[in-house]
């Protein structure tokens, strides 16, 4: 298509012909990649189950009174790959992964001159404060996690009935990716 007709259109406000509107239509789609959409029973199962764990989690966090062990879901790509997963954790986990990145900052910053931005050696390290492993504290508190989520499973049948759906649901797609492969 002339890019002086397109302006020539545009500027006095008229429709561009139909034929200029395939010829746009026909550069568009040379310069789209290809894409390839993969329907079918697992992504539907995949889909299903991610929907029911968020579901479950809701649920979870309606009854439960400890703010600390309200759980969110997020996706997640990892790196080296094109594939999101859904990452579901309660909040005292996400909690010690910021303190432990504050706390690694924070040292970097100590032991950094602030002229070079390199590691100055010089520096006395001995006054910093030695910080918990982030596996320490969120094991700490797995204990009264779990009762947590077993107590609200005994006191709340719709709790239990949204994680059997998703057990349910996981298992079709676990057993739809085993079959897969075969």
């Amino acid at each position: 298509m002339d890019i002086r007709i397109a302006a020539i259109a545009f500027a006095l406000g008229l429709p561009l012909s139909a034929s200029a509107q395939q010829a746009r239509s026909a550069q568009e789609q040379q310069a789209r990649p290809e894409e390839i959409v993969i329907t079918g029973e697992r992504s539907v199962l995949r889909t299903q189950m991610m929907e029911t764990e968020k579901r479950a989690y809701e649920v979870f966090n309606k009854f439960n009174d400890e703010k600390r062990f309200n759980i969110s879901c997020s996706m997640h790509q990892p790196t080296g790959t094109h594939f999101s997963r859904q990452v579901c954790e309660p909040d005292f986990v996400n909690e010690a992964a910021a303190a432990h990145a504050r706390d690694f900052l924070g040292d970097w910053q100590a032991s950094t001159n602030p002229v070079t931005g390199m590691i100055d050696t010089s520096i006395n390290h001995t006054s910093q404060v030695t910080h918990l492993p982030m596996e320490a504290v969120i094991g700490s508190q797995l204990p009264d996690y779990h009762r947590k989520i077993k107590q609200i499973a005994e006191q709340h049948p719709e709790f239990l009935e949204e994680v059997i759906r998703y057990s349910k649901i996981r298992e079709q797609y676990e057993k739809a990716t085993t079959t897969m492969g075969k």
